[in-house]
């Protein structure tokens, strides 16, 4: 007595080994890609990770300088400082003293009549070349 799961009057079923490998390959090219998508995503999360780590140091070093400059600017020695030196301001008691660059004197009219022909009629380059070398 043979039994069989075969139905009667048709032939036994085989499984064609060709479609179970093209399902195992499609399978693995769905892992690959899967992945490799995920791959590239954490790799643009660790950039931009990177990227903001950055600017949180810049940002608390920025943070640090405005500190002390906060400092700096309430201190009232600075205050003082400042206002003498950048806006010429004293403190009550106080003469400032402003020193003036001292214009030089003016040419009596005959000199600077004299002067002015004599640089129209040299030439450009001999005008330079006494100014550069006075002795020659």
């Amino acid at each position: 007595m043979t039994t069989s799961t075969a139905r009667p009057g048709s032939a036994p079923r085989r499984h064609n080994p060709r479609l179970w490998i093209l399902v195992g390959v499609i399978l693995c090219g769905l892992l690959v890609a899967g992945y490799r998508e995920r791959v590239d995503r954490l790799e643009a999360v660790r950039q931009q990770q990177s990227e903001l780590m950055q600017q949180i140091e810049l940002a608390q070093q920025r943070s640090t300088s405005l500190r002390r400059e906060l400092q700096q600017v309430q201190d009232p020695y600075f205050l003082a400082l400042r206002a003498r030196e950048e806006m010429g301001l004293a403190p009550e008691g106080e003469q400032p003293i402003v020193l003036f660059d001292a214009a030089p004197p003016p040419l009596p009219p005959a000199a600077a009549q004299e002067a002015a022909p004599a640089a129209e009629t040299e030439p450009f380059w001999q005008q330079w070349w006494k100014l550069l070398f006075p002795d020659s």
